[in-house]
């Protein structure tokens, strides 16, 4: 009877390490990923996000200034995607430091100024309403820092990301803690191999939820806000899903080396 029960306590603690393996791991992947300032500046870069925003600003200057009665020289050069790249990493490193951030329109503001003098001298025309062209002026600035910064979405971005920061933190490090405990615990205890089968149940899981999201979701179609911001969550969570099975793969062959090593040395041992 004991022995009975001492097999049934053994494979419920080994179901409660898999549970702590699978928790510690996805709070390792969220930090690791939507959590990192450098792995999503790399999703920036990877879905195209500067070159799509790029085009669609100047889509939507442009509209303003043929209303306006100017032509498309107004736009030439007043910014660049150097420019707009290094804004917005300059906005995802102050989201993840908790950092104050206002973008500087100074430079686009002056070149936009110098355009317009530059075309109505050629054209030889004079201001009457200096009132209207100042408005211009402040509603093309106004694409520009609505089109950065996605209007207001951006705070709440900053602020869920500084609240839950530290919650995920403490959950992985007591994570890691339990994963320790419950270790020591069932070696002592029982002696036996105690890592092999929640690494291959984590591994599993691991890689049916990578299958159950691909089969089920396609991200393709996935539409928010716009095209450029729907393409860059779609690359982000691809991202994601490679590193799952990633991950699933290294954690199933882990366990399978554990396996075989504890054989190996419980044969020599005979």
């Amino acid at each position: 009877m004991k022995a009975k029960l001492k097999v049934i306590l053994y494979f419920i603690l080994e179901f409660i390490l898999s549970l702590v393996f699978l928790g510690c791991l996805s709070l390792f992947l969220i930090k690791s990923t939507i959590y990192n300032p450098d792995f999503v500046k790399e999703q920036f870069k990877e879905s195209d996000y500067y070159n799509n925003l790029y085009t669609s600003i100047n889509n939507e200057m442009s509209n303003i200034v043929v209303q306006a009665g100017l032509d498309d020289s107004a736009l030439e050069n007043i910014y660049t995607n150097e420019m707009l790249s290094e804004t917005i990493d300059e906005i995802i490193s102050s989201i993840y430091s908790g950092k104050t951030y206002e973008v500087n329109t100074q430079e686009v503001k002056e070149n936009l100024i110098n355009n317009i003098n530059n075309y109505l001298e050629i054209n030889n025309i004079k201001i009457t309403d200096q009132e209207a062209l100042d408005k211009f002026v402040n509603n093309i600035l106004k694409i520009y820092m609505d089109e950065i910064t996605i209007s207001d979405n951006i705070k709440y971005v900053e602020k869920i990301i500084s609240k839950t920061r530290l919650l995920i933190n403490i959950g992985l490090i007591l994570c890691l803690i339990m994963i320790v405990i419950l270790s020591l615990f069932m070696k002592k205890q029982f002696k036996d191999t105690i890592l092999a089968i929640p690494l291959i149940v984590t591994g599993l899981i691991l890689l049916f939820t990578y299958i159950l999201v691909t089969s089920n979701v396609i991200i393709d179609n996935i539409f928010i806000w716009d095209v450029k911001v729907s393409e860059l969550l779609q690359q982000v969570m691809f991202s994601i899903l490679d590193k799952v099975k990633l991950y699933g793969v290294f954690l199933i062959i882990l366990g399978c080396i554990d396996t075989v090593c504890v054989h190996l040395v419980n044969e020599r041992r005979k």
